[in-house]
């Protein structure tokens, strides 16, 4: 086995892991509670260390309680959606990451806990731009504020006879994209942003003069299907982080038939766990998922998610979720 390989027998967790989460009907609600409120990637970050910090500083990851109050908002917001929807109906971008900010923006908006003050803060040395600051938001009842950096980002772990949890193993849909970088771009830049002159200038702008730094990073990793991952993660992966299965398409034919029902999420649909309230929505079978991903890649060589579901009365239920891939990957896709 290479380094950081290790086989796992355990099984993977549910899919549902909206824990204290209501069921919620509307897409966007769902997304917003999943965003805010559901599991993260990584639970512990390198600390902080350079010319801007006086030592270094270690940097939490921000986990938020879904508490009587915040429970009750979303069931309100599910009832009534409008406001959100009317929020989000500003973006310009379909991009995810623009859509998963939103949503963030929407709830600090509206907390009874937590104010928002800002968001893509820019900071500038003259006339050049160094980077932005995500979120600044404060705490109502003491008064602290705190600089948010946000990331939504889904992998896949290239291992497929071992399992590993070395984040330079996980690799973005494309195959460019790695869970290291990520984590050391968010840990050595833009976190440290607001600790710069540029940034305190930015910040005193908007009568900020002292923050503390937290970073969420939300997603989904995926496994190959032959893998088992455990429940209990090695650090810094948070153990209740989002899992999924991923295979090649010559692969899947074998066992795409372990599941009945199957729907293709748009990406747009990638981050809450997928939930029908409408049980004559179409669901494709096994052959009929086949079919479709063999006619896309003729043409399409990006990656495919879908979800294996379950109907349970008028609410179909996700149980897996996948990523398909062409037999080449993880070639650069251009």
């Amino acid at each position: 086995m290479g380094a950081g390989c290790r086989i796992l027998a355990r099984s993977f967790p549910d899919a549902m892991m909206m824990k204290n989460i209501p069921n919620l009907k509307t897409q966007e609600v769902r997304d917003l509670a999943w965003s805010c409120f559901g599991p993260n990637l990584i639970h512990t970050f390198p600390p902080i260390m350079g010319p801007n910090v006086l030592q270094d500083e270690a940097i939490q990851s921000l986990e938020l309680d879904v508490t009587a109050e915040r429970n009750q908002w979303l069931l309100q917001l599910d009832q009534n959606s409008e406001p959100l929807l009317l929020h989000l109906s500003g973006l310009k971008s379909r991009r995810l990451g623009l859509y998963f900010e939103t949503l963030w923006k929407f709830f600090l908006m509206h907390d009874s806990e937590l104010e928002w003050v800002g968001h893509n803060i820019p900071i500038r040395n003259d006339k050049r731009t160094l980077g932005e600051l995500d979120i600044v938001y404060r705490n109502k009842s003491s008064g602290a504020f705190t600089h948010l950096e946000l990331a939504v980002k889904f992998y896949l772990n290239r291992q497929t006879s071992c399992l590993s949890t070395q984040l330079s193993d996980f690799l973005g849909p494309k195959g460019k994209d790695r869970l290291d970088k990520k984590i050391e771009r968010l840990v050595g830049h833009q976190s440290p942003l607001s600790g710069t002159s540029e940034g305190k200038q930015a910040l005193a702008a908007l009568g900020v003069h002292e923050v503390q730094r937290k970073i969420a990073v939300k997603g989904w990793l995926f496994y190959h299907e032959s893998l088992r991952p455990s429940l209990e993660n090695r650090a810094p992966l948070s153990n209740p982080h989002p899992k999924g299965r991923w295979n090649y398409f010559s692969a899947f034919g074998e066992t795409v038939h372990r599941h009945e029902h199957w729907v293709v999420l748009e990406k747009r649909n990638w981050l809450s766990p997928a939930t029908i309230f409408d049980a004559e929505h179409a669901l494709l079978t096994a052959d009929q998922l086949v079919s479709f991903l063999g006619e896309t890649f003729k043409t399409d060589q990006r990656p495919l998610m879908v979800c294996a579901m379950r109907p349970t009365g008028a609410i179909i239920l996700e149980t897996e979720r996948y990523f398909i891939t062409p037999d080449d990957w993880p070639v650069h896709l251009k």
